[in-house]
């Protein structure tokens, strides 16, 4: 709200002629009305609230990739390489170090 001098001068006249003066009231609302509050969002902020709207719906957890892992524990195919588990290991620390 943009507070200027015809606006505290307003105020002021109806401090000063007391809560029976229903004129006065009446010219605060018509100011009021006619101002109107305005919010504008930027073409940046409707980007980075699409991208949000599209991370919020994809799930956090992969239940098909989770899934095939329990059962190829259970049956004992699971075979992890602990070269692939070190590759795994360095190229996540080295995207954190970036980020």
């Amino acid at each position: 709200m943009k507070i200027n001098d015809q606006k505290i001068n307003v105020e002021l006249n109806n401090y000063l002629r007391g809560p029976g003066d229903k004129g006065a009231q009446h010219q605060v609302k018509d100011q009021a009305a006619s101002s109107g509050d305005k919010v504008e969002i930027s073409q940046r902020s409707k980007e980075v609230q699409k991208a949000r709207d599209v991370v919020d719906g994809v799930p956090d957890v992969r239940d098909a990739r989770v899934d095939e892992l329990k059962k190829s524990i259970n049956d004992g195919t699971y075979n992890a390489s602990g070269e692939a588990v070190a590759a795994g290991i360095i190229k996540k620390s080295l995207i954190d170090g970036i980020l």
